[in-house]
């Protein structure tokens, strides 16, 4: 297996922000270190605080976030561009901090929600009881990659 990283934080861009950071046990199974739905000045703070805690251990922290697209469906249902700006908000405050534009990996929503389900949340002791489902979408993203990494069978627990 790929050497995978100790952590992994997951962003579910919007209005309100779903934000996880996961763990990897040596065990390789998941747990969840911090989960939350925030706005987008609550997300900057919780995302600058976890970056200059763990500044010196880039190596072993990976950040995905939900790639937004405009398409002319987005165009005429909403002018809301609170997806986007929380996306250039973590582009910022990552590339202040390790001077590393390209250090976000961006994955499209429908990828996550077809491998990584509510059921497979669950087993994996991974859910976020409350909210809207953003932190589970921003879960769901980080587990998601792992899985993209290597990672298989960590709900199987």
């Amino acid at each position: 297996m790929p050497d995978l990283p100790r952590y992994i934080v997951g962003i579910d861009p919007g209005l309100m922000t779903g934000w996880a950071v996961i763990r990897r046990n040596d065990d390789d199974t998941l747990t969840v270190i911090d989960s939350a739905e925030l706005d987008m000045y609550q997300f900057g703070e919780r995302l600058t605080d976890f970056l200059d805690v763990n500044k010196d251990d880039a190596a072993e922290i990976q950040i995905v976030v939900e790639r937004f697209l405009i398409t002319e469906k987005t165009a005429r249902n909403s002018q809301a561009p609170w997806s986007l700006m929380v996306i250039g908000v973590a582009d910022w405050l990552v590339y202040q901090m390790w001077g590393e534009p390209d250090r976000i990996t961006r994955q499209g929503p429908a990828e996550a929600k077809t491998l990584i389900t509510n059921v497979i949340l669950r087993r994996a002791k991974t859910w976020h009881k409350g909210g809207a489902g953003h932190a589970n979408d921003a879960i769901r993203h980080a587990v998601y990659r792992y899985a993209k990494l290597g990672l298989r069978n960590m709900w199987d627990t």
